[in-house]
């Protein structure tokens, strides 16, 4: 992953905070944020799953597949709110072809 990579992942996971705490988000799309999030962080942290963790490899597969899916989710999520909500911090962002800002 390189820097730019890194920028849009910080600027998503801040979207993502922003939109929690934006009091114009309806309150049905901040509950189904937290309600996913916590799952996912419950159902991988929790001891009964659906491929057992003792069996090597494919006991994490579900794991493993359940947090990439609730991640790539939050990352969409924020890249929109970033985009429509964030406008300034898309500018200090560095552009996807080279490492220099965006102009004004």
């Amino acid at each position: 992953m390189g820097i730019t990579s890194w920028f849009r992942v910080f600027r998503n996971a801040r979207g993502v905070w922003c939109l929690l705490h934006d009091d114009n988000v309806h309150w049905a799309k901040k509950a189904g944020v937290t309600i996913a999030t916590s799952l996912t962080l419950v159902y991988a942290l929790w001891p009964v799953d659906l491929i057992p963790d003792i069996i090597p490899v494919f006991g994490w597969l579900d794991d493993i597949g359940l947090i990439a899916f609730c991640a790539t989710a939050l990352n969409l999520v924020g890249m929109r709110y970033a985009e429509h909500q964030l406008p300034a911090a898309n500018q200090d962002l560095p552009s996807a072809t080279g490492s220099h800002p965006r102009p004004p």
